[in-house]
């Protein structure tokens, strides 16, 4: 089902929400990326080390909020988001939420994937994900600014929510 805003992904959600990020031409101010569990995506369609190589090429800020790892593809992928400069690293350890946003300078063209899948190639290739992808126009405006204040400014300064790395390019 899909509306002029909204769409149900029952089909690797999170693969079509980096396709639509890596693919993409539109001018991009930022990528959030929470989720409790992130893997490097290695041997999928859209690697982590090339969303963040991305980002570089492009001025794109990353803001990752997770859990600390306890497996070691958990590590790997923290471990990439520290070598990024654009990449801003937080871990909380209640964090159960999957939320993916993509904002664009034209907030119309903004994006983003609220669902069950974790970042991590199982989401993508095995297991069974849901999710509502949901675009910045009609009412999907309103809707991706909550989730953006909801990610960026509330669950981004929680108590709980520890930083890790901040960003060291800044913008020209």
């Amino acid at each position: 089902m899909q509306l002029e805003y909204a769409e149900i992904v029952t089909s690797k959600p999170v693969q079509k929400f980096l396709l639509r990020f890596y693919l993409s031409d539109i001018p991009i101010q930022s990528l959030i990326l929470i989720s409790p569990f992130v893997g490097t995506l290695e041997g999928s369609r859209v690697s982590l080390d090339n969303i963040c190589k991305k980002a570089v090429e492009k001025g794109i800020f990353i803001y990752v909020i997770t859990r600390a790892p306890e497996e070691e593809y958990h590590q790997q992928a923290i471990d990439t988001l520290m070598s990024y400069d654009h990449v801003e690293l937080r871990f909380n350890e209640s964090l159960h939420a999957k939320l993916y946003i993509c904002l664009c300078q034209d907030e119309s063209q903004s994006f983003a994937l609220l669902g069950s899948a974790n970042l991590t190639r199982n989401s993508i290739e095995k297991n069974i994900e849901i999710a509502m992808m949901i675009y910045g126009r009609g009412n999907g405006r309103e809707i991706l600014r909550e989730l953006s204040r909801w990610g960026l400014e509330r669950l981004r300064t929680l108590n709980d929510t520890k930083l890790v790395k901040k960003i060291k390019f800044q913008r020209r």
